[in-house]
């Protein structure tokens, strides 16, 4: 079972997107297989199938040789994973989870504060050396789980206020994203992107009795100008825009490609994010497939220049990314569809529950 908690307009009442049980799987553990793989998706959609899933960060070798990311573990999700589904089978009604319990372990770096450190020194000098302008160097978090993954997730998403939450069984794993940040969508008409950069903590609220609130609320509403008139951030959002401006103008028809909307706040439980709004129209010649080989992975998860920044961090990190930093989401049989960028996301492995 596949769930999309999509919202891309922001609406309170944005329905879910449920897939139930797949005619097939299409499944890529290998880079030579990604392109075939995606072939096979794209037959699917053109007879009028839907198809949901997910594509790893270390898939972006397939689309550009150029890009080194490190070889994925052997007990890790698929470079590629996508049902392929009849019509009937994509449904607005989700299971609801029930009061089934769950519980979470301690939470453990796999990257030391010391080695850490080390590597945003390197990256800073890379920065000063004009080999990169940004860099997003990740680590990762592991815990022990117990319980309901279902259950889990809904306590996730109602806490965090993500606009493109996703819930996926694949069988081996559990996916709980609770992604705040499209990578992309096509309706029909207009592709859209909408890459986030620049993010500034919120004030934390009095309690529920306090005659407070006033004063929170003027704090908070100055923090969030504070963002949007950082230098700092304002700088690092326009450079994944013109890096999304790039890569949306290999699949748009010349001159189409325009920036909607510049430096928004969006604000979420316990912090506020700067986004901006890309659009294009997207190339007859070009499917929505097109657009996730030019375009992957999304810059805001990379830095840039892209290629520089990707290799640079590939040697830094200490494990592949795996599905984080990747996009999860949907084709229809009709070319329309939705991507998330992979963040905030938690990955459950049901063999050993970590």
């Amino acid at each position: 079972m596949l769930i999309f908690n999509f919202n891309k307009s922001f609406s309170a009442d944005a329905p879910p997107l449920v897939f139930g049980t797949p005619e097939r799987t299409i499944i890529a553990w290998h880079i030579d297989e990604i392109q075939p793989a995606l072939q096979t998706i794209a037959a699917a959609t053109q007879a009028g199938k839907y198809a949901a899933g997910f594509l790893s960060y270390e898939a972006a070798t397939a689309f550009d040789s150029a890009l080194k990311t490190k070889t994925p573990a052997a007990d890790n999700v698929p470079l590629l994973w996508f049902g392929i589904y009849a019509p009937e089978a994509v449904t607005r009604s989700p299971p609801v989870a029930g009061l089934e319990l769950y519980n979470i372990a301690d939470w453990q770096a796999d990257t030391s504060p010391e080695q850490h450190a080390a590597s945003i020194k390197k990256i800073r000098a890379g920065i000063r050396e004009g080999a990169i302008y940004q860099a997003n160097c990740t680590l990762r978090l592991k815990s022990k789980f117990s319980g309901c993954a279902h259950a889990w997730y809904e306590d996730l998403r109602r806490d965090s206020h993500g606009r493109f939450n996703a819930f996926l069984d694949i069988g081996t794993h559990h996916i709980l994203s609770l992604s705040p940040e499209l990578f992309f969508s096509w309706d029909g008409g207009t592709l859209r992107t909408r890459p986030m950069k620049g993010t500034a903590k919120r004030a934390s609220p009095p309690a529920a009795e306090s005659i407070d609130w006033l004063r929170w609320h003027e704090l908070d509403t100055r923090l969030a100008a504070s963002l949007l008139e950082s230098i700092k951030n304002r700088a690092e959002n326009l450079m994944i825009v013109d890096l999304m401006r790039n890569d949306l103008s290999k699949s748009c028809v010349v001159g189409s490609v325009k920036t909607d909307a510049l430096f928004e706040i969006t604000t979420h439980a316990t912090i506020h994010h700067l986004s901006s709004t890309v659009s294009g129209k997207k190339s007859p010649s070009c499917s929505t497939l097109d657009v996730v080989k030019a375009a992957f992975p999304a810059g805001s998860m990379t830095g840039a220049p892209k290629i520089s920044a990707i290799n640079l961090c590939s040697k830094l990190e200490n494990q592949e990314r795996g599905v984080y930093s990747g996009a999860i989401g949907w084709f229809g049989g009709d070319g329309s569809c939705d991507l998330s960028v992979v963040i905030r996301t938690l990955l459950i492995k049901d063999k050993n529950r970590e």
